[in-house]
């Protein structure tokens, strides 16, 4: 399926082969941007739930475009009744990612050892997250089963 979302200011895609030089070049060898982003070949699952990331450019931090883009996000995965919950981790010390989750609606419920973060000297990560019907009542979107 390829879905594309628009928001005000941004339109989402699916990545692509093409996207990887930009990606390297924006993302992966800005070591700011990289500090924040765990690195593991283990994949995160929790009880089926679904799991956000996310990262962008520096140079666009701080200007609410995760947020908006988390937004579309949430707003197209609840429209899929079988998704019931979805959850996202950050390091302890990313409070700007805390603060998007929490503007989300999304609740701190406990801190997991995800990524190796544990092994590799980070300690437990927080992990937060939002039900469906949490969601699209606090966005004030009738639920449908």
């Amino acid at each position: 399926m390829n879905t594309t979302l628009k928001t005000k200011r941004l339109t989402l895609r699916l990545l692509s082969l093409s996207d990887q030089d930009a990606m390297v070049d924006t993302i992966m060898s800005d070591m700011d941007v990289m500090y924040w982003l765990p690195y593991s070949d283990q994949v995160s699952t929790f009880e089926g739930q679904r799991e956000v990331a996310y990262a962008i450019r520096k140079s666009m931090w701080g200007k609410g475009f995760v947020t908006e883009a988390l937004t579309a996000c949430l707003d197209w995965i609840f429209i899929k009744p079988e998704i019931f919950c979805v959850h996202a981790v950050t390091d302890n010390e990313n409070t700007a990612s805390q603060r998007v989750m929490e503007k989300l609606g999304m609740k701190h419920s406990k801190d997991v050892d995800l990524y190796d973060s544990v092994a590799k000297g980070e300690g437990l990560l927080p992990f937060y997250s939002i039900e469906r019907e949490v969601y699209l009542g606090k966005n004030g979107t009738e639920v449908k089963n």
